[in-house]
């Protein structure tokens, strides 16, 4: 608070300085106030410095960055519209074969036990298509966000005879266009 009146007491101070009499007009005490500002500031004890930055190299490298990102969230789509199809089309393991990463770690509702690297997931989802008949999956909601992908997803299918109808959340982590983690809520 201390600063701001000094500061308001020097502008005044050039004012009464520069200023010809209390006859001045109002344009004339404008252009000193100004004047005082920006004399003010050049010699502040407080510099303030403005980083420069090149505009043209800067956004050429965000736009190169912006359309690397753009290819890279619609390749990760059409890989997990594929994931999806086969779900659809009962094509669980050939989608995993495909899509899936070796080091992959699969979640139910927060619990990875049992499910950890390709061979022990491949091994799951052997059991489920060899005990499911998918219905319909109907998706609901998809979304992609740099190496990030989920879906929300209607699901009705017989499983071990009993017919199940669910919705569920399904979260993926993409390497080297394969899915390395999926969580299921």
């Amino acid at each position: 608070m201390v600063q701001i009146k000094r500061f308001f007491s020097k502008i005044g101070n050039k004012i009464h300085k520069k200023g010809n009499s209390s006859k001045s007009s109002k344009k004339q005490t404008s252009n000193n106030l100004e004047s005082a500002k920006y004399d003010n500031f050049q010699t502040s004890k407080y510099p303030v410095s403005i980083p420069s930055t090149t505009i043209t190299n800067s956004a050429t490298k965000v736009s190169t960055q912006y359309q690397s990102q753009v290819q890279q969230n619609s390749n990760l789509r059409l890989n997990l519209e594929s994931i999806i199809k086969g779900i659809q089309e009962n094509r669980i393991l050939e989608v995993f074969d495909k899509f899936y990463h070796q080091d992959i770690v699969m979640y139910e509702k927060g619990d990875s036990t049992n499910r950890v690297g390709f061979a022990e997931n491949r091994k799951v989802e052997e059991g489920f298509s060899s005990n499911a008949t998918v219905h319909e999956a109907k998706v609901l909601k998809i979304i992609v966000d740099a190496d990030n992908t989920a879906y929300e997803m209607f699901m009705d299918f017989t499983y071990g005879g009993n017919r199940i109808q669910k919705t569920q959340w399904a979260f993926q982590q993409w390497k080297d266009n394969k899915v390395i983690k999926e969580e299921f809520f």
